[in-house]
């Protein structure tokens, strides 16, 4: 069931009216929580920092000064906060339809590519490109007018941003339940039950409690939340009661008398998993599949925030997979036996106005050699400006498999490839944010070949042609195979010996870390 008040609001309006006459919940309906950020990642989530809504002047922008626009982090964090300072039990909802939405490709990137008489393969020869397989093929997102790595930044991004929007108001949804209800938060060594409050609204939850704790090793508090619920979906047949687990722990590192600002620092992970539509790939001994996830965060000042989220899709549902997803510190495991779209987002940032380092790193299949990934270095300017790298790097079952590009492929799935040889290249775009919030391209170095060397030498009698668009209006597109083609590719060696490449980090990007 899709959670919605609507129909137990006038009953427990009523009770809740009863309660406050009779002074049990007068100290928390009306008045929030003071305790809030001790308790609660508060002033987070995890967004593209390249999606932009447009606004009015009104409303708080990003950067201050720059373009009347709307970031989706001061959007998504703003909703939160509105759920957590809740007073009302119509503040406690929350949509949890986003679990579904999928992660998609931009269409200017990895589009299908028709060509004929490729040349590392014998000739004659006619076929096509797949889906995703050549990168950024064009400069501009048509129909939005972004640069494509913008625009494909966003469309990946949204996959890990939508879960982590739900499962962040799914559990600031149990703090507006407590306060709306008048349940005291627990103190050390206690815990609350919230399951029968958070039921009465949604007729939906099965399991809500809140703990507090102390850490043996630093003697900080730590607060665990466990949530687990059911909903049914909009117009998706496959599933009919959708289960859903949440585990949040959280540590709040501020000293006393810091702890209610906006700048206090915490750190913490959140897991979760929940029922998926059957993959295509788990037909056989499966009625359905699952997602799971993780993300680990560390704040350490109202300008520094980090975070590591992870998610993949497995072959099984919740009550069909005995094997966790985890490890043993209740992070995603990369070696478990995912099945599709293994995806990493890792981020070094200021809040204040989303300045800073990103990766993003996805896999689509187990058995692809390497995962693709997008670094992202965005300017302080007054007016944001970046730098986006776009490139493969390690599988996502290896140490390395951090948000590292480590080179690229041109001929990832054309006849004759290379084994995947990776080059001392990469895909890059200057990008600057317009006064309507799109982040546009200022500079590209993304045109090349897609055979094995990135270029084309043309030949007289049997001349290579590719085009995904049949109006050969690609900056891509060899428009006349009888013309020879260079790759215009950033080169991309790693001299220092460091494992990174140096014109990535040349251009400010520093690879983000989140200590566990």
């Amino acid at each position: 069931m899709k959670l919605n008040l609507k129909s137990v609001l006038p009953p427990l309006l009523l009770v809740l009216l009863l309660m406050i006459h009779c002074g049990e919940a007068g100290t928390r309906v009306g008045n929030p929580p003071t305790t809030i950020t001790n308790v609660y990642p508060t002033s987070f989530a995890i967004t593209s920092p390249l999606s932009f809504q447009s606004a009015t002047a009104s409303v708080n922008l990003l950067p201050s000064s720059g373009p009347l626009a709307l970031s989706s982090f001061s959007e998504t964090t703003t909703a939160i906060n509105n759920i957590l300072t809740g007073t009302e039990p119509s503040d406690c909802v929350f949509d949890p339809e986003p679990l579904l939405r999928p992660s998609q490709n931009a269409d200017c990137y990895g589009p299908v590519v028709n060509y004929s008489n490729h040349p590392d393969s014998n000739l004659p020869n006619s076929g096509q490109l797949p889906s995703g397989d050549v990168g950024l093929w064009t400069k501009n997102e048509a129909d939005t007018g972004e640069a494509c790595s913008a625009a494909q930044q966003n469309e990946r991004i949204a996959g890990v941003s939508d879960k982590a929007d739900v499962i962040l108001k799914a559990l600031a949804s149990m703090i507006c339940i407590a306060n709306v209800t008048g349940v005291d938060l627990p103190a050390a060594g206690e815990t609350i039950n919230l399951t029968a409050d958070m039921t009465a609204v949604s007729s939906s939850f099965s399991n809500a409690t809140l703990s507090q704790s102390t850490d043996p090793d630093t003697g900080n508090d730590v607060y665990t939340y466990t949530l687990e619920f059911t909903f049914t979906p909009v117009d998706n047949d496959q599933i009919n009661a959708m289960r859903v687990t949440v585990g949040l722990e959280h540590m709040p590192l501020a000293e006393t008398g810091d702890a209610d600002t906006n700048d206090a620092p915490y750190r913490g992970k959140f897991t979760y998993q929940y029922d998926w539509p059957l993959s295509y790939k788990c037909l056989e001994g499966h009625a359905l599949s699952s997602v799971a996830g993780s993300t680990l965060y560390h704040k350490t000042s109202a300008t520094a925030l980090a975070f590591d989220a992870a998610w993949a899709i497995y072959c099984g549902g919740l009550d069909e997979r005995d094997e966790s997803p985890f490890t043993a510190n209740r992070l995603l495991d990369p070696t478990q036996d995912w099945t599709d779209n293994y995806s990493r987002f890792l981020a070094n940032f200021n809040p204040e106005n989303l300045s800073g380092n990103y990766a993003y790193a996805w896999q689509a299949g187990h058995q692809d050699s390497h995962s693709r990934v997008f670094n992202l270095h965005i300017n302080s300017d007054e007016t944001l400006t970046g730098d986006a790298f776009y490139g493969y790097g390690p599988h996502s079952d290896t140490t390395e498999f951090d948000g590292r590009i480590s080179g690229f492929i041109c001929n990832w799935a054309a006849p004759g490839n290379n084994n995947h040889v990776l080059l001392d290249l990469v895909q890059h775009q200057s990008i600057a944010q317009s006064v309507t919030g799109v982040f546009t391209e200022q500079s590209s170095n993304i045109r090349y070949a897609p055979t094995n060397s990135c270029n084309y030498t043309a030949s007289q009698t049997d001349p290579f042609s590719f085009d995904y668009d049949s109006d050969n209006n690609s900056i891509i597109d060899q428009n006349n195979p009888s013309q020879n083609l260079t790759h215009e590719l950033k080169t991309a060696a790693d001299n220092d010996g460091d494992g990174y490449l140096d014109v990535i980090t040349d251009a400010g990007f520093t690879l983000p870390v989140v200590e566990d």
